[in-house]
């Protein structure tokens, strides 16, 4: 059993990356490395990340609020408050939030560390500056993540989004 942190929600780390705020609330040196669970809250009309794949990790994401949309290489899959979706490593992916509403949703990535690479990936997010593409890119490869970045032209215009600094516009 993991035990109740001693600490509040308001001393949890969380992270702004671009429209994405990511708290982690079990870390995985709370678990032995054997998961880590974030809570995500993405804002309407946002891509959460590029598509990518993880060769180290498999993720549950379960809809708290407003409706999650996850991308398998063209193939949506919609998530409602007490939905879960599973995307297995090894699997393109991609999400997204075509709803009205922030979404919120559990993260459970297994194993850990991945909970670190958001920590690390925010400063290269910056809020009013263009992400720092090279860089993120380095950080998913020591992480075993692949970007598949030649696929955002396909969401930006199935999914009629905006994304600054990752097209030419």
């Amino acid at each position: 059993m993991i035990q109740p942190s001693a600490t509040s929600n308001l001393t949890r780390p969380t992270h702004r990356i671009g429209a994405l705020s990511v708290t982690t609330l079990i870390s995985g040196s709370q678990t032995a490395g054997a998961f880590a669970l974030l809570e995500h809250v993405l804002e309407v009309g946002a891509l959460g990340s590029p598509p990518h794949t993880h060769s180290h990790e498999d993720e549950w994401s379960y809809v708290l609020e407003g409706e999650l949309t996850v991308d398998f290489g063209g193939q949506a899959v919609r998530a409602s408050p007490d939905e879960l979706v599973f995307k297995p490593r090894r699997q393109p992916h991609t999400f997204l939030n075509l709803g009205d509403v922030p979404v919120r949703f559990l993260e459970l990535i297994a194993p850990a560390p991945f909970e670190r690479y958001f920590e690390q990936l925010a400063p290269l997010v910056p809020e009013h500056a263009p992400p720092d593409v090279p860089a993120i890119l380095g950080l998913a490869a020591r992480y075993g993540l692949e970007m598949h970045l030649n696929d955002l032209p396909r969401l930006a215009q199935q999914y009629r989004l905006t994304l600054p600094g990752l097209l030419a516009e």
